[in-house]
């Protein structure tokens, strides 16, 4: 027979009341540390650490005392308020980048020398990537100007005249990455892309090639002018098809345009495509139609990717110094925000030409 258990009484009597363990008392939230507290602690005054923490005035303080000033805000926990700074200095230390694809190897590689050299100035990137879409472009710019960024750097698509100088209307300094505009207005630095495409033009003529074809990205009809430019400027006449604008830069456009090129008749011996992803995509078109590259058809890129030496055949391409056009592009917009009314300045940097298997000597047909 199950026996009923029994509570025995509490201590102290019968009507002592039973209480449940209240368990470990919860510790207090630590006190928010605040700037005068990392000044006692580092034995400064309070502005001293407000420099000291702050890259852009840094070098007004002893660089002793800004360790020590350094190690106490770190100690602390201490964290800027920069919301409140905000308000005193007018100045958000945010700068808005807008970009054609985030996801595209070279756009990635300008945009990380924009943020390293952004983040050293103690300035903060709020990037965008736009698709190359007008809508898109004016949704970013008008919430980029909500966030009250000191400043833009418009790429690829985004440097368009128009939204340029929308965002010039706002009294915003601009920079133009990636391309120079026609009308010299803001200040702009951009890989020597004409220099380069001349580069690629004369070593695929020194191959004999006489039929040139070009495959571009979404909104680089002025890259495509640079091509035709080269063309004329080596005595060669363009292909009855002379070039085509990918949709995106990737290898499923390589393909579709490589293919297209092809297509006729009178069919270009090389293609120069303005990115390593559309001239891979080449690569395999004509791996898969049974045309040997460079047997049949010379292929040439532009950005020097790490697959470009990977592929079969490895390809020619030209090396893009998209890292420090970002660097540069990130300085001249921090002199733009020091100096507003200061003249532009306009920038080439020079690519360099990377000959591998991809391209050869023409054989006639």
């Amino acid at each position: 027979m199950a026996v009923p258990l029994r509570l025995a009484p509490p201590p102290g009597g019968p009507d002592t009341a039973v209480t449940s363990d209240p368990g470990p008392v919860p510790a207090r939230p630590r006190a928010v540390a605040t700037l005068k507290d990392v000044a006692a602690q580092a034995n400064v005054h309070p502005a001293t650490v407000s420099r000291a923490l702050h890259p852009a005035t840094r070098h007004l303080v002893r660089p002793g005392t800004a360790r020590r000033v350094i190690r106490a805000a770190e100690s602390l926990g201490y964290v800027c308020d920069h919301s409140a700074a905000s308000l005193r200095t007018r100045s958000t230390r945010t700068v808005g980048v807008l970009l054609p694809d985030l996801g595209g190897p070279l756009a990635a590689a300008l945009a990380r020398g924009l943020e390293d050299h952004l983040t050293t100035a103690g300035y903060v990137a709020l990037t965008g990537s736009t698709d190359c879409d007008a809508t898109r472009e004016r949704m970013f710019l008008t919430m980029m100007r909500g966030r009250h960024v000191d400043g833009l750097i418009l790429a690829g698509c985004a440097a368009r005249a128009p939204l340029a100088a929308a965002a010039g209307r706002l009294g915003l300094p601009v920079v133009i990455a990636g391309t120079l505009p026609e009308s010299g207005s803001l200040p702009a630095v951009s890989a020597d892309f004409p220099r380069g495409v001349r580069m690629l033009v004369d070593h695929l003529a020194a191959l004999g090639h006489r039929s040139v074809a070009c495959v571009t990205g979404p909104g680089e009809s002025g890259r495509c002018r640079d091509f035709l430019a080269a063309l004329a400027a080596k005595g060669l006449q363009p292909p009855h098809l002379p070039a085509l604008a990918a949709r995106t830069h990737s290898t499923d456009e390589g393909k579709r345009c490589c293919r297209r090129l092809l297509a006729g008749r009178a069919s270009c011996t090389a293609i120069i495509a303005t990115s390593d992803l559309l001239a891979a995509g080449c690569c395999q078109a004509l791996a898969e139609e049974g045309r040997g590259c460079p047997r049949h058809v010379s292929v040439a890129g532009c950005g020097d990717l790490p697959l470009a030496g990977s592929l079969t055949p490895p390809l020619t391409t030209l090396r893009l110094p998209q890292y420090h056009v970002g660097v540069q592009a990130a300085q001249l917009l921090l002199d733009r925000i020091a100096s507003p009314d200061s003249p532009p300045v306009a920038r080439l940097l020079p690519p360099e030409l990377v000959v591998r298997g991809s391209t050869g000597s023409v054989r006639f047909r």
